[in-house]
């Protein structure tokens, strides 16, 4: 894996605010379908169409 792969690998890790810590729990969901996505880009979740759920919370 090259160094450019490598870092967007970092940039896309999900990392607790408070702890500062990666947390697995967490899951980025695609607004438009409601389903859990795992290919989206940095790009795509920055401009604001995903947002980040914890599985414990759903209902």
């Amino acid at each position: 894996m090259d160094r450019k792969a490598r870092k967007l690998d970092r940039a896309l890790q999900i990392v607790d605010r408070k702890t500062r810590m990666m947390d697995s729990s967490l899951k980025i969901v695609d607004r438009k379908w409601g389903m859990l996505d795992r290919t989206r880009s940095k790009s795509w979740i920055g401009s604001g169409e995903c947002w980040i759920v914890s599985a414990q919370s759903r209902g």
